[in-house]
């Protein structure tokens, strides 16, 4: 797994701890901002800037301004930035690809943001054009794959995971909804697999109040971000980040020397 280097001295590397990333959901630049300033007092790794949630998504001024007070309220944290379509659990039902994309390239040209996250199952040329705007702006691409109305067999979440990479991507994102535990365990032997076999690091997640354990076992399947709620939760399943922090605490910590699925 290659080693990827973030603002403010933030790394995901095969010696290093899961990252804790906290959604922002708010609907416009102050709320925006007094939502920043109460998340980033519990300390998260990350700051996902879901725009999904944002009313001006496609005013690019507005956009770019709310970007830059965000920048400042949360000083040198990372920011992911996530614009979740409705196939995939999206807050925004009139979202046009082509829009985003516009509203995106100004983002990333900004300095200010981190990583982007983006649909595997977008249209390959915004994928390809999205990976274009990451490059330049030495941002991280996370290929992101939802699937909110059950989890597939092994074989399909290894093919997931394997797109993401195939089509450029520095991260694999991959998210299931389980039935059962069997789902459950499924999808955590998949996404160990996926960080042994791939090249690149990988999220899996179980969501809903089942697939928790994904959420605080992130270390143990090597699963490089876990998603925590600091204020209102923007997936099923988020548990406060606070509680999150203190079960890492007291998880065994896996040598990474020994890392190995068979």
């Amino acid at each position: 797994m290659k080693t990827l280097s973030l603002r403010g001295g933030c790394r995901i590397a095969p010696d290093t701890p899961p990252l804790v990333c906290a959604p922002l959901t708010a609907r416009d630049s102050a709320a925006l901002t007094r939502q920043a300033a109460d998340i980033i007092a519990q300390q998260p790794d990350l700051i996902e800037w879901r725009m999904d949630a944002f009313d001006a998504l496609y005013d690019t001024g507005t956009m770019l301004e709310a970007l830059f007070q965000l920048r400042e309220a949360i000083d040198d944290t990372p920011i992911l930035l996530t614009c979740r379509s409705p196939r995939e659990g999206g807050l925004r039902r009139d979202l046009d690809e082509t829009r985003l994309l516009d509203t995106l390239q100004v983002l990333c040209a900004s300095g200010q943001a981190d990583l982007l996250d983006f649909e595997c199952r977008a249209n390959e040329s915004h994928f390809a054009l999205a990976r274009t705007l990451t490059q330049a702006a030495g941002m991280v691409l996370i290929g992101s794959s939802h699937d909110f109305d059950g989890t597939p067999d092994s074989a399909t979440l290894r093919q997931a995971f394997a797109r993401a990479h195939e089509l450029g991507a520095d991260i694999a994102k991959v998210a299931v909804m389980p039935a059962n535990r069997g789902d459950v365990l499924r999808m955590m032997t998949a996404t160990l697999a996926a960080d042994t076999t791939l090249p690149i690091p990988v999220i899996g997640i179980s969501m809903g109040e089942l697939g928790r354990i994904t959420r605080y076992s992130a270390a143990f399947i090597r699963s490089a971000i876990t998603f925590a709620a600091a204020a209102d939760a923007s997936a099923p399943g988020q548990i406060p980040l606070a509680e999150l922090r203190r079960i890492f605490t007291i998880l065994p910590k896996e040598n990474p020397d020994t890392r190995a699925f068979g």
